[in-house]
């Protein structure tokens, strides 16, 4: 009870965020058979895209720093790859962390779409997301770049402020009322 006042405090009292803090805090997702997709409405959607998001672009930094002062962490992109996984299993929007340089470590970091490919061309053009609406999602992409030189441990051939990836978000719509 504790976790879901903190959600609510923290997203400004949206009951559907309070409900994603606590279903990812509680269970285990590997033991529960897979949720059907939450599907919401679009500015539902959008308010829950952009909460996963603060939470991942949050945890991934606070990863970083832990991993920059100790190498013995895992890797920010390690974290939240596994909170993505995670998340994924109950049954909430998905997500996906990809390369905009063109020379990702892991080929699995490349984009994975035609909305992916349109985000990073979007990122380049000066754009921090791009999103798309369609009957049936809500994509959303938010731009990752280098924030400080402590961010070199891993990304060598890149310098403070340049692009190096996305996060990407697909949200399922409800089908819109007639």
């Amino acid at each position: 009870m504790r976790n879901a006042r903190l959600a609510v405090a923290v997203a400004g009292g949206v009951a559907l965020p309070a409900l994603l803090f606590t279903t990812v805090l509680a269970g285990n997702p590997a033991t529960a058979a897979p949720p059907a997709p939450v599907r919401l409405e679009l500015e539902e959607a959008r308010r829950t895209v952009r909460l996963m998001n603060d939470i991942y672009v949050t945890g991934v930094l606070v990863t970083h720093d832990m991993y920059v002062k100790d190498p013995g962490n895992p890797a920010a992109v390690s974290w939240g790859k596994q909170v993505i996984r995670q998340i994924r299993a109950k049954g909430w929007p998905d997500a996906h962390i990809f390369d905009t340089t063109g020379r990702p470590l892991n080929p699995e970091n490349n984009p994975q779409n035609p909305f992916e490919k349109a985000a990073v061309a979007a990122f380049k053009s000066g754009k921090s997301s791009y999103e798309e609406v369609s009957a049936e999602s809500y994509r959303y992409a938010t731009s990752i770049r280098m924030t400080d030189e402590s961010c070199l441990t891993c990304h060598v051939r890149a310098k403070v402020g340049d692009l190096v990836g996305g996060i990407s978000y697909l949200a399922p719509l409800k089908p819109a009322r007639r």
